[in-house]
């Protein structure tokens, strides 16, 4: 194989350095006949050398770097035609000089120099060329790869998410079927941790849906009411009739957020309810920022883990920074496209305070039968 490499470079690059060489002897052959031409021979003859060489080294340095026997073939060929071109313009120029009636024309150093001129710009052109069309190449195959690799995810998430789903309903079933029975003593409290962890497993199955959407629209913005989309999060969910929620929105402002921020603040809002006592109350409120509404979640429970709050972004997991869930990925990925951001914080008192500030359109001012909710009063 590597003979044949050398055989195919050795007839390409030997083809066109025979040319090169004649075109070179054509120049300059009035310095080896008698003859006498128009001009300084010594300057023609150095000006042919120069573009010899240039020739022969361009050759040399697009054989070295060639990687194929295809992408030298396509240099030396994309030269020979530049060296063709400019053959023949030289060819035209001295016939059309030759018909005439002027001053003398070395018209054999003319159109060698047009030749070789066109080989010397042709070779790195042609070098260029094959570059490019290898990267093109190279881009092809390698979006090829991400498509495969692309449609192959595609297939482990449909399969893993619906597992993961089924599987959980038949322990959560199982469960169901056990308590049923009306027995008592430790048996019940196996079936409560078997609930706890098939509903986080449930929840891992949906927020991995949920992020796969929201990664899918990550360039999409909406205009949204605040109202609206508090109404949306807790109203689909059924949170909005927990009687542990208090909402108090005191702007019903148009704002840019993700299509799916009403994902951000049901999670924020599940987290405290699920994450705390039976006593502990959950509020949402809103406040005015200079072009933004803050939208903020605040609960009275033991706080977030600083280890959950050090991974929310991060594009890989390690074993030293990842979250026990993805809930908290949830929210921070639905507001953190459109201008929105998000801050999350232990506060003083006790609790989690989750602030999701979005950009204000427009601001809507609300009539008197609007139902505005100024002052905190107990959720639906």
């Amino acid at each position: 194989m590597r003979i044949e490499r050398l055989d195919t470079r050795y007839a390409h690059g030997g083809g066109l350095c025979v040319v090169t060489a004649l075109l070179a002897f054509f120049g300059v052959g009035h310095v080896f006949r008698p003859i006498s031409e128009p001009g300084s021979s010594g300057l023609k003859a150095g000006i042919i050398t120069v573009l010899v060489a240039l020739v022969f080294g361009t050759v040399g340095a697009t054989n070295r770097r060639s990687g194929t026997d295809a992408q030298f073939r396509t240099a030396v060929r994309v030269g020979a035609a530049f060296g063709a071109y400019g053959f023949g313009i030289a060819a035209l120029i001295s016939a059309a000089h030759a018909l005439g009636v002027g001053a003398a024309l070395d018209w054999s150093f003319t159109v060698a120099m047009g030749g070789l001129a066109g080989l010397a710009v042709g070779i790195p052109i042609g070098d260029g060329y094959a570059n490019l069309q290898r990267e093109k190449r190279v881009a092809s195959r390698r979006k090829a790869r991400l498509q495969q690799g692309s449609r192959r995810m595609e297939i482990l998430y449909r399969v893993a998410r619906h597992n993961i789903r089924t599987e959980a309903n038949i322990i959560l079933g199982y469960t169901d079927l056990i308590e049923a029975t009306g027995e008592h003593g430790p048996a019940n409290e196996y079936t409560d941790t078997l609930r706890v962890h098939a509903s986080r497993l449930e929840a891992i199955s949906t927020n991995v849906h949920r992020l796969r959407r929201i990664w899918e629209t990550s360039d999409e913005t909406v205009e949204t009411s605040i109202r609206s989309l508090t109404d949306r999060a807790l109203s689909a969910s059924g949170l909005s009739d927990a009687e542990r929620l208090t909402l108090s929105l005191d702007d019903d402002a148009i704002v840019a957020s993700h299509p799916f921020a009403h994902w951000a603040l049901e999670e924020a809002v599940d987290n405290g309810l699920t994450h705390t006592e039976s006593d502990t109350a959950v509020t949402v409120r809103t406040e005015n920022r200079d072009g933004y509404v803050r939208l903020i979640v605040e609960d009275e429970g033991a706080g977030v883990p600083l280890i959950e709050v050090e991974s929310l972004g991060n594009e890989t997991e390690s074993q030293l920074t990842h979250g026990q869930g993805l809930g908290l990925q949830v929210i921070y990925w639905a507001t953190a496209g459109a201008g929105a951001s998000l801050s999350i914080t232990n506060r003083e008192s006790g609790g989690t305070r989750v602030a999701m500030e979005f950009p204000v359109v427009r601001s809507e001012q609300p009539g008197p039968d609007s139902g505005s909710t100024a002052a905190p009063t107990p959720a639906r």
